[in-house]
């Protein structure tokens, strides 16, 4: 296979996968420069616990020749499985020892930092910000809001029965939940839009949606309830994106592409015009789509491959 550029260099590689941190990002190998020596990929992980854990599991068939966490007792479960993988507490000194080799980064590291980007969007339309719910109080807090308990609490209703909720989660399926919890609980909804983002008058936007900074929506676009836009996206005419999708920062959709519901669409990914993506998948940042995907699972590379599905 051959080692194409996309345009994407390692500065870049790595504000994207900060941008991008919603439940696990997939880069390809040519972002950072490598080529493949043979048919497995040589994968390092950024995140090696929890959800890592489990990303890197369903990545054994690979070449795992990496991992880079900052908390070794969550990471443990990992580094015991897989004994022979150098790790390492800071990402980049793994990248700068291992860059020539790798193939992909798997980026497996929390959501809540979409709260910040949807505090500012809110803030940027002169929206006041009444307060936050989460299960615990956030130890970080530079917007310096009123922490109103957990979502879960008796008083919640009352709460939030006279304003806006907006589910601020880079995790699809918890923003799924929070959404469905939202509408049973009586909470209005509305659309978040950075004044930056340019939008056709033509585009259809779904309830709780989240469009950010420097996006561009042309005609007839459609998107569902609950989705992510994130920094920089272009979603072009006629593009259709099912509920409770994420498209992450500088994707871009050609027109006419159609993305089923609860997908993920990596950082700089590369949409072809027409072409269709079923229920569930994950692109890969940086992975170059030329065909339709009709199978659950995540898709890497240039063009895209199934890297794994979800029956393993």
């Amino acid at each position: 296979m051959k080692n194409q550029k996309l345009g994407l260099d390692r500065r870049d590689f790595v504000k994207a996968s900060a941008a991008a941190a919603a439940a696990f990002t997939i880069v390809p190998g040519h972002v950072l420069g490598s080529q493949a020596p043979s048919n497995k990929l040589n994968i390092a992980a950024i995140g090696a616990g929890g959800k890592g854990n489990t990303n890197i599991n369903r990545s054994s068939s690979q070449n795992l020749i990496a991992f880079t966490d900052v908390d070794d007792d969550r990471a443990a479960k990992t580094y015991q499985a897989f004994p022979n993988v150098p790790t390492f507490r800071d990402f980049r000194k793994m990248l700068d020892k291992h860059d020539k080799n790798i193939d992909a980064v798997l980026v497996s590291i929390p959501d809540h930092m979409h709260a910040y980007v949807a505090m500012d969007t809110a803030i940027a339309n002169g929206l006041d910000i009444l307060g936050y719910f989460d299960r615990n109080q956030a130890k970080k807090n530079p917007f310096t809001i009123a922490y109103c308990g957990f979502e879960n609490d008796e008083g919640f209703k009352q709460i939030v029965k006279d304003a806006y909720v907006f589910p601020a989660v880079g995790s699809n399926e918890i923003r799924k939940k929070l959404f469905q919890k939202l509408i049973a609980d009586g909470a209005a909804q509305m659309v978040l839009s950075h004044p930056s983002a340019t939008i056709s008058s033509s585009a259809s936007i779904g309830k709780s949606t989240l469009i950010n900074s420097n996006v561009s929506i042309t005609s007839l676009v459609g998107i569902g309830n609950c989705c992510i836009i994130n920094t920089g996206a272009i979603i072009e005419h006629e593009c259709r994106i099912g509920d409770f999708s994420h498209i992450a920062p500088g994707a871009v959709l050609a027109g006419s592409v159609t993305i089923g519901k609860n997908c993920f669409i990596g950082a700089g990914a590369l949409l072809k015009q027409g072409i269709s993506i079923a229920d569930g998948v994950i692109v890969g940042a940086g992975a170059v789509v030329l065909k339709d995907i009709t199978e659950k699972g995540t898709w890497v590379g240039n063009p895209a491959k199934l890297l794994f599905d979800y029956e393993r």
